[in-house]
């Protein structure tokens, strides 16, 4: 399910600002819903919270972004030590005890301090792109920018310190755009992880809101799930085509014959079949891998293209009772 929330402000109050909550909140209640999500064919939890475009930055609901540039303006805001490079680790800490460091694998560092004078500094931060469904083994930038500054808005309204926080791109700018997608198993309906989200989303507004001591009327904030709204589904494993599929994928070398059978992390077409057809098994299978899917290195390996090949031949002939077992 993608979302796209807007945030529209009064003279004064920074976007870039607002918004770091707001991801905060929704990766929180994504978290939530994952722990939930107990389902049979889904013992792994395929349930991720992607946060796909920030402003300027990203190109995809689904796909992880892997850069975010901001600046730090301030008194001493260009120090290479002192409060700002402390806090900035701080959430650096936060995001890393919670995700994991990746740093070194797909991204050298997790991010680029350049000073541009004595009061201000530009921070670029660094992720690995996919597919959203490979969220766990790549970083997205988007949600560590956000983890970086939370720790620096402490700071800011902690001691009280005057720094402001931009992202690179948005000066002048009347409205920020954060759009991303949140995963969901068959465990729960559409309606209400939509609600949730919703809910997350305001709580983040009003969070800043708090933070600042501005008014309820500074922020205003908008969320939609206009470009794609996919319910879950699954069918029954052990149904005579599912029987016949599998047979066919041992047949053809895709799937050990002890392999355990899982739902599919992602959303994909079939759900359509699934709605119109609510009796009949909808089965997805096929070449190429989540961890190439809406990369920079997308791909596919022809020898895997041929096995997907005679996988559905197999099945074919398997489910027609023309091959007999």
């Amino acid at each position: 399910m993608y979302f796209r929330c807007e945030l529209r402000g009064s003279a004064g109050l920074s976007l870039t600002e607002a918004i770091v909550h707001p991801i905060l909140e929704m990766e929180r209640e994504g978290v939530e819903i994952r722990a939930e999500s107990d389902h049979p064919l889904f013992p792994h939890r395929p349930v991720q919270t992607c946060n796909g475009i920030l402003g300027p930055f990203g190109v995809h609901p689904s796909s992880i972004c892997g850069e975010v540039r901001f600046a730090i303006r301030g008194p001493d805001a260009g120090r290479d030590a002192g409060p700002v490079r402390a806090a900035l680790e701080s959430g650096l800490a936060e995001y890393v005890a919670r995700y994991g460091d990746k740093a070194g694998k797909k991204f050298e560092r997790h991010y680029t301090w350049a000073a541009t004078g004595a009061s201000e500094a530009v921070v670029t931060v660094h992720g690995s792109t996919g597919h959203m469904g490979s969220l766990p083994d790549n970083d997205a930038a988007i949600t560590k920018w956000a983890y970086l500054a939370a720790s620096l808005l402490e700071l800011k309204h902690g001691r009280p310190l005057p720094l402001s926080l931009e992202l690179l791109g948005m000066d002048g700018q009347k409205s920020l755009v954060l759009e991303g997608a949140q995963g969901f198993l068959p465990t729960h309906a559409i309606e209400e992880v939509k609600r949730r989200m919703s809910a997350a989303f305001r709580r983040g507004i009003e969070r800043f809101t708090r933070l600042t001591g501005r008014g309820p009327d500074s922020l205003a904030g908008t969320i939609s799930f206009d470009k794609l709204h996919n319910d879950a589904f699954a069918c029954d494993p052990a149904s005579p085509s599912m029987t016949a599929a599998r047979e066919a994928a041992v047949l053809a070398g895709a799937m050990a014959e002890d392999e355990q059978l899982l739902g599919w992390n992602v959303s994909c077409d079939a759900r359509l079949f699934a709605g119109e057809h609510p009796g009949l098994p909808v089965i997805t299978c096929g070449a190429g891998r989540l961890e190439h899917a809406h990369s920079e290195g997308e791909l596919l390996h022809l020898p895997e293209l041929f096995q997907a090949v005679a996988l559905t031949a197999l099945f074919l002939v398997l489910e027609t009772g023309s091959y007999a077992r």
